[in-house]
């Protein structure tokens, strides 16, 4: 069988979308690794799956931890200065003895990564793009993933959506982070309710006040391991995490802070599988009260969960199927590789 690789943008969010694909592809026979960075190592192998170390001198080991330590402001200088030194990497062809030594028959490659379909194309292996999230070029009558726009039912209002796609200029929104006290301060208000809050890093955990005792606080925990016990899921509206709570049939509420998470937000409340809140003018305690609004109208409305749940089936039927791994091995065919 084949040797299939994977190299993904080094985000553990754009690598656990892939794990499942991985697994069927090495079920049926192939070769499966992964080139990433050298904190993924653990992570990578308690799958199961094979993995090779690259661009260790721009990602060392322990780098993410030196990551979650800094503040915002630090942070978002740091990760520009890794895109830059990693642009520079490829230009100098330091991606290329990783490959080689690989020798896959087929590369998966995160877009965010495209460079690296460029380097397997000049070493001869063939390479196809997989993306965790969702691509959105100019698609006329659809709300750009970057704003909180509605999906328009109106001849006037696909109108208007066009007209901002003309206006738009690669413009991000960024708005501040929801505080993870607001949700504390909500579900302590509601007793009746258990929760769990993902805090991130001590930096983060130690702002908070002590818990109440419905609400247990972890550092980080495994979404798959949580969702098929959830009722209801708090999420920024990233897609992986959208993705995982409709598979398990978990209504939202989603809370964007940037980038195309408005947009999810609004397609989310569009399709009713959940609500959004969107940060209204006022104050915290305000925003905190939207917040414990939105869930229990969430967690009231019967419709709703229904209709999550009808789709969670049918994700759950599509993941069965061996639609996925018949799409890779299809790339492996000279005349339908790209």
């Amino acid at each position: 069988m084949a040797r299939i690789a994977f190299h993904m943008s080094p985000e553990f969010s754009h690598l656990a979308p892939t794990y499942r694909l991985a697994k069927q592809l090495l079920d049926r026979g192939h070769q499966v690794s992964y080139l990433q960075p050298p904190d993924f190592a653990d992570e990578i192998r308690a799958q199961g799956l094979g993995f090779a170390p690259i661009f260790e001198h721009i990602y060392p080991r322990g780098l993410h931890e030196v990551l979650d330590a800094m503040d915002r402001d630090a942070r978002v200088a740091a990760t520009r200065a890794l895109e830059v030194a990693l642009c520079a990497s490829y230009e100098r062809g330091h991606a290329e003895p990783a490959l080689r030594a690989a020798a896959p028959d087929l590369l998966l490659v995160d877009p965010l990564q495209v460079p690296m379909s460029f380097v397997a194309e000049k070493l001869g292996i063939r390479a196809a793009l997989i993306t965790p999230f969702m691509p959105q070029g100019h698609d006329p009558g659809v709300p750009r993933m970057f704003t909180p726009a509605q999906l328009p039912r109106t001849a006037l209002g696909r109108l208007g959506v066009e007209l901002g796609w003309r206006w738009f200029q690669d413009k991000r929104a960024v708005r501040r982070a929801i505080d993870r006290a607001l949700m504390l301060a909500a579900l302590a208000s509601r007793p009746a309710l258990d929760g769990v809050i993902v805090t991130g890093t001590p930096r983060w955990s130690a702002t908070l006040p002590p818990p109440p005792p419905n609400v247990t606080l972890v550092r980080w925990a495994r979404p798959l391991e949580i969702l098929p016990g959830a009722a209801l899921s708090i999420t920024h509206g990233g897609l992986g995490s959208v993705k995982e709570s409709l598979y398990f049939g978990v209504p939202m509420i989603v809370l964007p802070q940037a980038n195309d998470q408005f947009g999810t937000a609004a397609r989310i409340t569009y399709h009713g599988y959940g609500r959004a809140v969107l940060d209204p003018p006022g104050s915290v305690e305000e925003l905190s009260a939207a917040i414990g609004g939105a869930i229990d109208a969430v967690l009231g409305d019967t419709a709703l969960r229904r209709r999550v749940g009808e789709l969670a089936a049918r994700l759950r039927a599509r993941d069965a199927s061996d639609h996925a791994p018949r799409a890779v091995e299809a790339c492996l065919q000279p005349s339908t590789a790209r």
